[in-house]
């Protein structure tokens, strides 16, 4: 994400980038990777009590809380108090939806929030597409069926208990509404001066659980997830890129072949896919430009023959490039030179130094360049 970021604000364009994240230090750690300044970013969290200080701290110097009603920037970041009930407007906004790996809350119910957040750009000639970064969870050792069975449990025992405090002697049940915090009891809460147990906490627990291992726990999971909740999906791809909380990755350590053949699948399958698949072909080629250009000026085949080879790849794209200034030269000699009829060397020479001269090629001019 931080790479795409950079990418937009170096290479520029109309599109403006729209990116759901429920973290601020996530947020605030793609600026920083993305290397981009307070005037092309604008940031929307939480203002509420003390959470605005929380979070101004939170964000790199430079950078200010802002509203939906300050202007668009070419990057504009939103968490979660964005995600329902807030309109946006820009013609020219593309959404994305990213979930941090490392931190649980970023990772969204794909059933309610990520259809909310879908509908959020009102007037967009891409809403109709959405972008999702995300990084799996491993499997737990239990199954949803056995960590539900566990929390029914649970709820049996906290009804124990509140029933029991309940029918406690008034006295000593203030006493322990008082200090009911300290028994860290989960789902035990007060409700009209009694003890009760809150049945919409354990639901969470659950529902948390699904999202978390279920839904993001695999890249299949995760496809088949949101068919079942309606979208179409346009292009899906599988990445090792490190999740935005892990150390900054290093593109250079990522294997050429590996790299390159990410690039030739997209490009071949570049009719599938609409937004996601080019965003992901624009970072590799950002990352290893090398990658784009032997596979514009050579081909897969031709790479695949030269062994991913990167100095056998540099070598030949200068020696092709060279081919095509001798087309160019041909041409040249062509329209200044006639043809069967005797020439001096002299003439050849300034003929041949003057095209060079044109085509930016700094070689002293032989005649017995025309052997070429």
């Amino acid at each position: 994400m931080a790479s795409m970021c950079r990418a937009r604000i170096n290479n520029g364009g109309e599109t403006n980038y729209h990116i759901f994240l429920n973290s601020v230090k996530g947020i605030s750690r793609i600026i920083r990777l993305s290397d981009i300044t307070p005037s092309d970013v604008r940031v929307i969290c939480s203002k509420s009590e003390n959470a605005e200080r929380r979070n101004q701290s939170i964000l790199p110097e430079g950078f200010i809380i802002a509203s939906t009603t300050d202007p668009v920037k070419p990057i504009n970041f939103y968490t979660s108090t964005c995600f329902e009930g807030q309109d946006i407007y820009d013609k020219q906004g593309r959404s994305f939806i990213v979930s941090d790996g490392y931190t649980h809350h970023t990772k969204i119910d794909i059933s309610t929030s990520l259809i909310q957040i879908c509908g959020r750009i009102r007037d967009s000639e891409y809403k109709g597409h959405i972008t999702q970064y995300y990084a799996t969870s491993k499997y737990k050792d239990v199954t949803l069926e056995e960590f539900s069975a566990a929390i029914e449990k649970n709820i049996e025992e906290a009804q124990q208990v509140a029933e029991a405090m309940n029918n406690f002697p008034e006295r000593y049940k203030n006493k322990m509404l008082e200090k009911l915090d300290q028994l860290k009891e989960p789902y035990i809460t007060v409700k009209d001066d009694q003890i009760a147990v809150d049945r919409n906490m354990a639901n969470l627990d659950i529902v948390n659980y699904k999202i978390i291992n279920g839904d993001y726990a695999s890249y299949i999971n995760m496809v088949s997830a949101l068919q079942n909740n309606g979208f179409a999906i346009d292009w899906a791809y599988e990445t090792t890129a490190d999740p935005i909380t892990a150390p900054t990755p290093n593109a250079t350590k990522v294997k050429f072949k590996n790299a390159f053949e990410e690039y030739a699948t997209l490009k071949q399958n570049q009719s599938k896919f609409n937004i996601a698949g080019q965003f992901r072909m624009e970072r590799i080629a950002y990352d290893k430009p090398l990658v784009k250009e032997a596979y514009d000026k050579l081909g897969a085949d031709e790479v695949r023959k030269l062994g991913y080879k990167i100095r056998e790849i540099k070598k030949t794209i200068t020696v092709r490039s060279r081919a095509n200034e001798d087309v160019k030269i041909v041409k040249l000699v062509n329209s200044k030179i006639q043809k069967q009829t005797p020439v001096p060397v002299k003439k050849v020479k300034e003929v041949l130094q003057e095209i060079y001269k044109d085509l930016g090629i700094e070689e002293k001019a032989k005649a017995t360049d025309l052997g070429n």
